[in-house]
């Protein structure tokens, strides 16, 4: 007769141990509620995770920028580093106000189509003209005569690496139909998964100052 017996779990300790239907609903609730959570944190790290993916073509042309930097110090006199300073603070400007617009999809919740279009635009554009700086520069300089390193073996200049701005387009098609389609992902972050996952991205997108870059 369905309700008039208790529940039995298995033998322990050989005596059968009795749970009421009562106390058999609350650790089901209970049980229900541990995967949800545990599904939630799923949801959570994974959404993390995504986010982190998607910003990895930025997060590889803000390290080419600095490789640049770096190479330009060894091989550049000081005239020409100069000019490239000016260079390198435009499309640092330019990519550090689409990285705080990135970031600020997360921190705040906040997403407009038309600065996103417009902020890639730029920041591509600034791509563009800070390797025709470098080319530029190179050119300029390509008399300069090889060095001689500490083991005394003679070096011959190197080539400044040139960024790419191909992928800013498909880039900023992506931060639009991520917001359409899973910006509900972000509501699933605590507050302490929220404020990594922001440090986070701030490492990896902001352009370090010119002079911060050390070779």
């Amino acid at each position: 007769m369905a309700g008039k017996y208790p529940i039995f779990t298995p033998l322990t300790n050989g005596r059968v141990q009795h749970i009421g239907s009562a106390r058999l609903s609350v650790l089901t609730a209970a049980f229900a509620a541990a995967l949800a959570f545990g599904s939630l944190c799923g949801c959570a790290e994974q959404a993390a995770n995504d986010i982190r993916h998607r910003t990895a073509p930025f997060t590889s042309t803000r390290d080419q920028a600095i490789n640049a930097v770096v190479t330009s110090r060894r091989i550049l006199p000081a005239a020409s580093l100069g000019q490239l300073q000016m260079c390198y603070a435009d499309v640092q400007s330019k990519a550090n106000a689409y990285a705080g617009f990135l970031v600020a999809l997360v921190s705040d919740g906040t997403y407009d189509d038309a600065a996103n279009v417009t902020l890639s635009q730029q920041m591509g554009a600034a791509i563009g003209a800070f390797d025709d700086c470098e080319l530029k520069l190179q050119r300029a300089d390509a008399t300069l005569a090889p060095s001689t390193n500490a083991a005394g073996a003679v070096t011959q200049p190197s080539s400044l690496p040139v960024l790419s701005a191909d992928w800013v387009p498909a880039f900023s098609a992506s931060v639009s139909g991520y917001w359409r389609r899973d910006q509900k992902q972000i509501r699933t972050l605590s507050a302490a998964e929220k404020s990594d996952l922001i440090k986070n991205l701030n490492a990896a997108l902001m352009f370090p100052d010119f002079d911060q870059i050390q070779s």
